[in-house]
């Protein structure tokens, strides 16, 4: 199934408090042309696939997630950032891109442990993925990371705590900060 918002929105697909405004048997979901694409506050034990954000504000933005698991998405083309994340704890993300975001790819901003896999950030407008505050225990592993106007994993600003960052490829950007 594949369900397709294609109007101008507050928000494409919403999950608050376990709550979840969506399909619930798409294999594949597209937010587009919204203020925010997905948004997932105080949400827990998800396994979502396919859901894509383009040519929104933000992509993808979640405070308080837990114990879920993203797989074969998309965060393209949104004016801001592609991915928004705090308080995630026990989260997955793999196969994805997130690419030709306005500014970072994904941001990790505060008391943030999951794990990035098999996946691209390329040609964003900052970093492809920016660590801030308290980013503690992240996983950032086999990754493209090209073409990002910033730098490719910037985690200056931010205490990382057993925070792994391997296998990752960069081309045509500044690597790590």
């Amino acid at each position: 199934n594949i369900a397709y918002n294609d109007t101008t929105c507050d928000v494409g697909l919403v999950g608050f408090d376990h709550q979840w405004v969506a399909n619930p048997n798409s294999i594949l979901t597209v937010a587009s042309n919204c203020t925010t694409g997905w948004k997932m506050n105080n949400t827990a034990f998800g396994m979502w696939i396919g859901l894509n954000a383009l040519n929104c504000t933000t992509g993808f933005s979640a405070n308080v997630l837990t114990n879920s698991g993203f797989d074969v998405f998309a965060m393209q083309g949104n004016s801001g950032v592609g991915m928004s994340l705090s308080h995630v704890t026990n989260c997955g993300f793999a196969n994805y891109a997130i690419e030709g975001n306005g500014s970072h790819g994904c941001e990790l901003v505060t008391d943030v442990q999951l794990g990035l896999a098999l996946g691209q950030l390329a040609s964003n407008g900052g970093s492809g993925i920016k660590l801030t505050d308290t980013a503690i225990g992240c996983s950032v592993l086999s990754a493209i990371v090209k073409n990002n106007g910033a730098y490719g994993v910037d985690v200056a600003n931010a205490n990382c705590t057993d925070t792994q960052i391997s296998n990752i490829y960069f081309e045509n950007n500044f690597q790590l900060r």
